[in-house]
């Protein structure tokens, strides 16, 4: 395992090596302005439309987000994990340093935003010692029930840590070169995961993986059915 690890490591940081140059001068990612293809994403999607759930990553942007978060400070390495874990970003002000199971990789999503269910979900294996290493870090003299693993700030406003968890990763999408895409955030971690879930195992394992209540969703999610228009959602 350890020995595939660090094969599949060696890729993505020759991928990287080899990409990072043509995405940084790819402006904008619809390829109109230097006359490129535009871009092909999986599923239903329109990269110049904003208010569309957000579109599943490609491998290579995937693989170069972990990459730079890697670069980053552990928490930016957490925040990453925990959306390729399947947490909506309004559950991560609500994860504190005590919900790691240490030595499984393992994490307890709280759930009740916007309806999902709570679930256990397991940390990608690139990212899972490093989670553990900033848990173990953070509970040493401190309160592992409060003590938040992706927010170092002092605020205690649901709200605005959770605006600040949300500027860390939009951070992150800005170094690959994806800053200008709005059908691309936090989100497409989690919608990333669960087209990987529902590809391996199908779509109820993806639905339970999301921790939504409707298969339709779930194929939104995932990029399998064409997400309604904003014009389209206020008519009905």
């Amino acid at each position: 395992f350890g020995a595939a690890t660090c094969y599949e490591d060696a890729l993505d940081r020759l991928a990287a090596m080899h990409t990072i140059e043509f995405l940084e001068q790819r402006q904008p990612l619809n390829g109109q302005q230097q006359g490129l293809r535009p871009a092909v994403f999986p599923g239903w999607v329109n990269p110049v439309d904003p208010h569309r759930v957000k579109r599943v990553l490609r491998p290579l942007e995937l693989s170069l987000l972990r990459l730079v978060a890697l670069s980053h400070k552990l928490q930016q390495v957490a925040i990453i994990a925990f959306g390729e874990a399947g947490a909506a970003v309004g559950e991560l002000p609500q994860i504190p340093v005590s919900t790691i199971n240490q030595g499984s990789y393992e994490v307890i999503l709280p759930g009740g935003v916007d309806g999902l269910a709570e679930r256990i979900a397991a940390l990608p294996h690139w990212a899972g010692k490093h989670v553990e290493s900033l848990a173990t870090h953070l509970a040493t003299g401190l309160d592992a029930d409060s003590t938040l693993l992706v927010y170092g700030g002092a605020s205690q406003d649901p709200s605005k840590i959770q605006s600040a968890i949300a500027m860390n990763a939009t951070n992150l999408f800005r170094r690959i070169g994806l800053g200008g895409d709005a059908s691309v955030s936090f989100g497409s971690l989690r919608n990333t995961a669960a087209r990987n879930v529902y590809t391996v195992a199908g779509t109820d394992a993806a639905v339970e993986f999301l921790g939504v209540s409707s298969y339709d969703l779930c194929r939104q999610h995932i990029g399998l059915t064409r997400t309604p228009q904003r014009r389209e959602r206020i008519r009905n």
